[in-house]
């Protein structure tokens, strides 16, 4: 049986780059969206955010990125959605993370907030009219945190609104708890590593 070609890679430069280090320290460069995303950064990044990069939307008007390393999540939905009503927030578990997140977006030319925070903030009442339409959130390896911020997710999101979940669980688990909040839950993609969005 002949080997298989190797998957050929994007000659043509990102439309979108994000830089989440300091150039000279950011050699490892991850192209995303058939090439559309570059993200250059010193290490790679977690599967979970890959894979929650590969589906963001680009329609929303209020979006909320919860524990995504240095921003990126925000800033690639910020990117993809310029045309969005809010700019999105980053939501950071400790001033560290937002601190790093901090220096992360001010390397770019586009307005993303950072919080710091310990619970999801509670959108204007009525929250089925005036909460937020897209929430993703980085699943900490902290799983019974991550159940908090899905909890916590349900209740600030608009009807019709839609959680994005990277975690790295078992799609079945994760599949699980989301279904047994929301009601319904469907994975969109799986990798290798277990990192299901939902």
């Amino acid at each position: 049986m002949p080997p298989r070609p190797a998957p050929s890679r994007p000659t043509t430069p990102a439309a979108i780059r994000l830089t989440l280090d300091p150039p000279q320290r950011a050699p490892v460069r991850e192209r995303l969206r058939e090439g559309a995303i570059e993200v250059r950064s010193r290490n790679r990044l977690p599967a979970r955010e890959r894979l929650l990069l590969e589906v963001l939307p680009t329609r929303f008007e209020r979006a909320l990125t919860i524990c995504d390393t240095r921003a990126v999540l925000a800033l690639a939905l910020r990117a993809l959605g310029p045309e969005a009503a809010h700019a999105p927030r980053s939501l950071q578990l400790d001033a560290q993370l937002a601190a790093r997140a901090r220096r992360a977006v001010a390397t770019h030319r586009r307005r993303v907030p950072v919080e710091c925070v310990a619970d999801l903030p509670s959108p204007p009442a009525p929250a089925a009219e005036n909460g937020h339409d897209l929430i993703v959130l980085s699943a900490p390896l902290e799983w019974p945190l991550a159940i908090e911020w899905i909890e916590q997710a349900h209740d600030a999101l608009r009807l019709g609104g839609l959680l994005l979940v990277g975690a790295e669980r078992s799609p079945h688990e994760v599949r699980t708890r989301v279904k047994k909040i929301f009601g319904a839950a469907d994975p969109l993609r799986t990798v290798r590593r277990p990192a299901p969005a939902c």
